[in-house]
This record gives C-alpha cells, structure tokens and sequence, in this order.
C-alpha cells in the first residue's frame, strides 16, 4: 500500500513543498524538523541563530542554516521557495530568563514581524506562529489553584511584562495577515506544567493548538 503523505496543517501538501523550520536548533523545533522528516517530505529547511554544534538535533537530509531571524534580509533568505513556515524561533530561556533579560524577550518581536512580512512577500501559504501561555492575563494566574484558562482570557490584556506582551502581539500580527492579506495562519500555545507522574521527567510541554481569531476550538498535544 503506497504511504499516505500528510503535512501537519494541510492534507494536499505535496512531499517535494519547502518546508521552513524556524528556532529548529531548540527541542520542539528539532523535533518538529524530525517528524516532516520522517514523514517523508524531502525539502525541509530549518533555521536557527545557534552554532550548528549547539542545535538539540541535526536532522539528516536536511537544509540547515545559522541565520539571525531578526534581520529582514535573513528572513528573505530562509524562506525562498518556502510554501509552509513553522515559527519557533524567539529568545527564550525559562523563567529566569524572561524576568531578567525583558528587552530580549520584546526583541523577539523583530523575527515573527519580518518573517510574516517577507513570507507574504515570497508567497508562503501557510504560516504557523508558536506562542505561550505568557500571552494570558497574569492576574489570573497567581493562584496555585488556578481554574483551567480558556480563550477569552487573554482579553483584557494583562500579559507578562516583556515576553507575554511580545507574544500578544506577534499573535495579532498573525491574525491580521490573514484577514487583511490572505495569508493563513495558526496559532499555539505552549505551557510547561509539573508531572509527579513521570518518572525521570519533571516538566511536560503542552501545546495548545487554536486558531487565528482565538476560536473556542482548540485541541492540546503532549509532548
């Protein structure tokens, strides 16, 4: 029986479409990168700023370039050709991070604005924006007995002072490329939670798949 190709974000994807990865030298992204891999499609181009030594990953066959997505003519660079880009690219290092070193965090805005700019430009069809659960209302989540947080929480805005505000925005941009320009986009969430339950393994990603408009559909993956 002849194996059935599915790209993540759409059926009809052919095996021979670009694929860019961006922040794919990180977990998820490595990851991500493996899994079109391993799925058969055979242009896959990832991209991250780290030296190629530092990536979790190198995925064989695949199209690996050390490119600072901040700047727009590198942005063009990585996504020639593309017709599907993956957005995971953002400074990040844990809690730490995100309190200590903010106008990195807010910088990061730079990456997701000149690559949505330079994918419509090129005439990506797809683009996916990976977020964080930083983007909710803080106030709501002081407490440890916090009741489960939906959609509308996001509103009003109260994100975590740099990162959240950063991808807040990033999110509208994301939405407005799509109702304005056409291009189609998606959105997710990713939350780290604790799992005494697993053996060896304290924290557990959680991706929150949603859409553009912040629709109540949405659909979590665990990773």
């Amino acid at each position: 029986m002849k194996k059935q190709f599915i790209a993540a974000t759409y059926p009809g994807r052919k095996i021979d479409d670009l694929i860019l990865i961006a922040g794919a030298g990180g977990f998820i992204g490595g990851s991500l990168t493996r899994y079109f891999h391993d799925q058969g499609f055979t242009r896959i181009r990832a991209v991250d700023k780290k030296p190629l030594s530092l990536w979790y990953q190198k995925v064989p066959e695949v199209e690996c370039l050390c490119l600072d997505l901040s700047e727009p003519q590198n942005c063009k660079r990585a996504v020639e050709g593309a017709v599907e880009v993956y957005n995971l690219a953002a400074d990040m290092g844990g809690m730490g991070f995100i309190v200590n070193f903010r106008v990195e965090c807010l910088r990061s805005i730079l990456i997701n604005t000149h690559l949505l700019e330079e994918s419509f430009l090129a005439g990506v069809d797809r683009y996916f924006y990976s977020s964080s659960a930083c983007a909710y209302n803080t106030e709501l989540q002081q407490d440890p007995n916090v009741r489960a947080l939906k959609e509308s929480d996001a509103y009003p805005a109260m994100a975590e002072r740099g990162y959240g505000w950063e991808k807040l925005m990033s999110e509208m941009f994301c939405q407005e490329y799509w109702a304005e320009r056409k291009m189609k986009t998606a959105i997710a969430v990713s939350t780290t939670y604790m799992d005494p339950m697993a053996p060896g393994m304290e924290a557990v990603k959680r991706l929150q798949l949603r859409y553009p408009a912040r629709l109540s559909k949405r659909r979590t993956i665990m990773i």
